[in-house]
């Protein structure tokens, strides 16, 4: 049975909800002026090996972790921001809070209002804690971690609604330690229906050290050489007036110096409300 949640993390919520940050997410398209939203994850990542160079290990790991954003309307129609806090219950962590993150995004072009493409770019700070760095189930170059990225994506219209759309993600990151890391995704979207969505999606992660991973003083990936390809499906039913309710899975066909044949399953829930 899992652990109640730690009460930093209702403190943490209250938090959020004075800042008043816009929940958004890395495609390309940000959500609607004047609607607060509020999400939460919940993330199983289970796995029974680790990769070590060309060697495999034996290391199983059932992991779950908590995300939760409190979020409201943006300023300006180009501009998002994004608070986030996750908590993580694995081997190296019971309950603790994983991860801060703040994000920000501007948009640069928009294909719902007439451009060729959505493109926008963003930047996102990271900020992990000391048992989090000393996770291999939690992916941290560092304590302070602060990733570039940019997305593109277009949608194929049907009447106030959009059918079919694809985007992409590239984002480089760096820590305060050790090397770069560089991420692409590719999402493809389906909506029929209208209140049904279905997404397949490629996701890879690619660290630019030179060591191999160890678990003796593991102190992050900051140094580490790891690769990992996941693929994955998620399937959305929108509540009408109330936002979104979506579960997901994908599995880990390619990873070196990180944990091999993953299995990550993911249930969201998306409330929205207006002012």
């Amino acid at each position: 049975m899992l652990r109640p949640i730690d009460w930093r993390l209702f403190f943490l919520l209250f938090q959020l909800y004075m800042c008043r940050a816009t929940a958004t997410e890395y495609q390309p398209w940000l959500g609607n002026l004047y609607e607060f939203e509020l999400r939460s994850s919940l993330i199983y990542q289970g796995y029974h090996r680790l990769s070590s160079g060309s060697h495999l290990k034996a290391y199983s790991s059932n992991d779950v972790f908590l995300n939760v954003s409190l979020c409201n309307s943006r300023p300006d129609p180009a501009i998002g921001l994004e608070i986030e806090a996750r908590e993580a219950r694995t081997r190296k962590q019971g309950g603790d809070i994983d991860q801060l993150k703040i994000t920000g995004r501007y948009v640069w072009q928009d294909d719902v209002a007439g451009d060729p493409l959505s493109l926008t770019t963003g930047l996102s700070y990271i900020q992990a804690f000391h048992n989090s760095l000393k996770d291999v189930s939690s992916f941290h170059h560092g304590f302070y971690n602060t990733e570039l990225f940019v997305s593109i994506g277009k949608e194929k219209p049907d009447e106030t609604l959009w059918s079919t759309r694809w985007w992409s993600l590239f984002a480089v990151g760096i820590a305060e330690r050790g090397s770069p890391w560089i991420r692409f995704h590719l999402n493809y979207e389906k909506r029929w229906w209208e209140n049904h969505e279905m997404k397949v999606f490629l996701h890879s992660l690619w660290g630019l050290g030179e060591r191999h991973l160890r678990l003796l003083h593991f102190d992050g990936y900051g140094a580490i050489q790891h690769q990992s390809i996941d693929v994955g499906l998620r399937y959305s039913y929108l509540l009408e007036f109330y936002g979104s309710a979506s579960l997901e899975y994908s599995y880990r066909i390619y990873a070196r110096n990180f944990p091999v044949y993953t299995h990550h399953v993911l249930a969201r829930l998306l409330y929205t409300f207006g002012l």
